[in-house]
């Protein structure tokens, strides 16, 4: 948020790191180390929110996708550049950084294949909340998930 931020004075560090989603997951790790039994409501609610993570994205892509015209992008090299570092630069260099440390091979994959994955379609809402460029933001998420069909099979094949 930090970086993203124009007005500095707003945010803090406190505040980056004491945050819904770094909270949940010190408390998710909490729940997962220490066998805490959580009460069934509570346990069912928390698996049909976790259900709806995967359609709720798409649902987000799709609606950033279908507020831009098609063809715009494709046009420009800022969502081309973002895209090469993102789906085939980085997983490059996990696949350097992790192999000489004699990581198991699946795990090596899970890790690569992790970081081969397109932008994701928080990085058009940031843009937008912080008074960013959101139509880059949403042409680099469209263009990084159409790669994205090719470059995943490439980079699996090579881990």
């Amino acid at each position: 948020m930090m970086l993203f931020s124009r007005n500095k004075e707003q945010t803090s560090i406190a505040k980056a790191v004491i945050n819904p989603g770094t909270v949940s997951v010190v408390i998710g790790m909490v729940v997962f180390l220490f066998p805490i039994e959580l009460p069934n409501p509570v346990s069912q609610v928390l698996d049909m929110v976790g259900s709806m993570t995967a359609p709720l994205s798409m649902l987000i892509v799709g609606a950033l996708l279908g507020s831009i015209d098609l063809k715009s992008i494709f046009i420009g090299f800022d969502a081309y550049y973002g895209s090469l570092l993102r789906l085939i630069l980085m997983p490059m260099i996990a696949i350097l950084a992790l192999s000489p440390l004699g990581i198991e091979r699946e795990l090596l994959g899970v890790c690569v294949v992790v970081t081969a994955m397109p932008a994701a379609a928080n990085t058009a809402i940031f843009a937008e909340k912080f008074d960013g460029d959101s139509i880059l933001g949403s042409r680099s998420v469209g263009l990084s998930t159409i790669l994205s069909i090719i470059t995943i099979p490439l980079i699996m094949m090579l881990v």
